[in-house]
């Protein structure tokens, strides 16, 4: 609804879309430097908002894969115990957070050179995969019943069955 208001906005701002915009993706920074062109201390603060926010998802993310291997790979693992002696407590989340920044940041670069294709494809995926899923975690939140783990299998694959995937 926010998009089809602001494209409103813009359409009847500009009439046509100058050559300067490419993608639709660069019109809301367009519209905000044009508008305020002589207001610089505001386009500071909308440019420094955006890229915080974009920065704060970022970080989040890494966060959260950083604590999941960390955790669930090197704490039950043989050797987690002993990486985290020869490298230090505190260093081993530190590092595989670096290595999961560079990872996130080349997979992003990758994302961007084959196109929008890939996004369309991973968000129909999420759409087709999401419900089934959702169903087996509902299942397995139950307390009063006991799933059998065969049921469960096969519900999920009748599930991704039925929505397509299969």
């Amino acid at each position: 609804l926010i998009g089809l208001a602001f494209g409103f906005i813009v359409k009847t701002h500009y009439g046509v879309l100058p050559n300067t915009i490419k993608s639709s993706d660069q019109l809301l920074i367009a519209y905000i430097i044009e508008t305020y062109n002589d207001i610089p201390v505001l386009r500071g603060l909308f440019i420094g908002a955006v890229l915080s926010a974009a920065l704060s998802t970022s970080s989040s993310i890494i966060i959260s894969i950083t604590d999941c291997v960390h955790y669930d790979f090197l704490s039950f693992n043989k050797f987690g115990p002993i990486i985290e002696k020869r490298i230090g407590t505190n260093c081993a989340p530190r590092i595989v957070s670096i290595i999961t920044g560079i990872v996130c940041y080349a997979m992003a670069l990758l994302v961007a050179k084959l196109g929008k294709t890939i996004i369309h494809m991973a968000f129909a995926n999420f759409g087709i995969c999401g419900g089934p899923f959702l169903g087996l975690i509902c299942a397995a939140l139950q307390e009063k019943w006991t799933i059998d783990s065969n049921v469960a299998s096969a519900s999920t694959v009748t599930s991704l069955i039925l929505t397509g995937v299969g």
